[in-house]
């Protein structure tokens, strides 16, 4: 410090101040993000040491010599901030939107139909590093084997994961409530409330007219219905009835109609011949067929088998050994003439009448005088025929409808 040389004058001085060595100081370097430790100094041959702070690591040289020209012998260092880099998630997304150096947060999502496991974010911490990457994952959805249900059955394919289906189905006699088919969601539950299968309903039934229907057991999938007539009544069908699988009942419903005993097995007679005749107090017949009524007819007929035409001839034309039957014959002859004579005559009124007959369609009446004749192999349904006798007492016969 001071000039470089003295020179020694007249006087026996040295014209200038002698001057001084003072040491280099490098002086005190400076690090952004960072700390310089300079406790050995910053003159020569002291040395500087760098570091810098938490999240920044160190570019160059870690510490730096006061040289002997006063200057620090490396470049001073720079800190620079961690980056952890843009973290990567399969089947999901990664919201880096603050960054991604030292201190920023990363958040994960996942795909649909896909669950994370693991913490939902990451954090870059001081090292560089996210603080829990590897540990955060997506896994496929799985909604696991659904609930089972009474009576029926699900049916699944191999998977029950995201988008797989399951498909109910109920057993014979029961109807399905609810979705037959659930889908497993992306939440990891299956879509809908488990479904039921409850028995088949068939209803009430009207018991048919002058019957009754039994029914103990109810009216579901299965029971049967036990129909029954009152009295003076014969079931016309099946005397049970099932609820079948489609909630309706099997067959069709039987009527009750007027008992009429043993049934004929002989043909009806198209003409009844009634000597003498016979006549009845008013009587209806509901519920009967035109020959269901003529076989009615002719189960109540009393007939005396000594008092028919036949008997009768036979009586007249049977010989009389007598002496004096000659004579009684001839007479009897000529009886018999006009017998002959009347019976014809009778006849072609018979014959007459029968055509009247087959011509009515609503009211037949007749008086009964002698041998009659009544045809109903002609009357149609829901005709009435009303016989009268002498003494103008009626029968009235009501053919019902088919």
């Amino acid at each position: 410090m001071g000039s470089p040389d003295a020179t020694c004058n007249a006087t026996g001085q040295w014209d200038n101040p002698l001057p001084n060595c003072t040491i280099y100081d490098c002086g005190e370097p400076y690090l952004t993000d960072g700390v310089v430790n300079t406790s050995s100094g910053t003159q020569y041959e002291a040395t500087a040491y760098f570091s810098c702070n938490d999240g920044y690591y160190l570019m160059g040289s870690p510490d730096a010599t006061c040289n002997a020209t006063g200057q620090w012998d490396n470049p001073l260092p720079n800190c620079t901030i961690y980056d952890c880099g843009e973290p990567y998630l399969t089947d999901g997304v990664v919201n880096t939107s603050n960054g991604t150096q030292y201190e920023a947060t990363a958040y994960f999502s996942c795909n649909d139909g896909y669950l994370l496991t693991g913490s939902p974010d990451a954090t870059c911490n001081a090292t560089g590093q996210w603080d829990n990457p590897l540990h955060t994952t997506c896994s496929l959805v799985d909604c696991f084997t659904p609930d089972e249900i009474s009576n029926g059955n699900v049916f699944t394919s191999s998977m029950t994961t995201f988008g797989h289906n399951a498909t109910y189905t109920c057993s014979e006699g029961y109807n399905l409530t609810g979705a037959h088919i659930r889908t497993c969601q992306g939440n990891g539950s299956w879509s809908f409330d488990t479904p039921s299968c409850l028995l088949v309903e068939c209803g009430d039934l009207l018991p048919p007219t002058n019957g009754n229907i039994a029914v103990s057991t109810g009216t579901t999938f299965g029971q049967q219905a036990v129909y029954s007539c009152q009295h003076g009544y014969d079931l016309n069908g099946a005397n049970t009835r099932t609820c079948t699988a489609n909630g309706t009942w099997s067959g069709s419903p039987p009527g009750c109609i007027v008992s009429l005993g043993k049934a004929r097995t002989t043909p009806s007679p198209k003409k009844l011949y009634i000597m003498p005749c016979i006549c009845y107090e008013h009587h209806e017949w509901e519920n009967l067929t035109q020959e269901e009524i003529i076989d009615q007819l002719v189960k109540d007929l009393s007939i005396d088998v000594t008092n028919t035409t036949l008997a009768q001839s036979r009586l007249i034309s049977r010989s009389d050994p007598r002496a004096s039957s000659t004579a009684i014959g001839t007479v009897a002859i000529g009886l018999l003439a006009v017998i002959f004579g009347t019976v014809a005559c009778l006849d072609v009124l018979t014959i007459w009448k029968d055509k009247r007959f087959s011509r009515c369609r609503k009211t037949i009446s007749r008086r009964c005088r002698g041998r009659k004749i009544y045809d109903v192999s002609s009357v149609s349904h829901d005709t009435h025929i009303e016989l009268n006798d002498q003494d103008d007492v009626r029968e009235r016969i009501t053919f019902p409808s088919a």
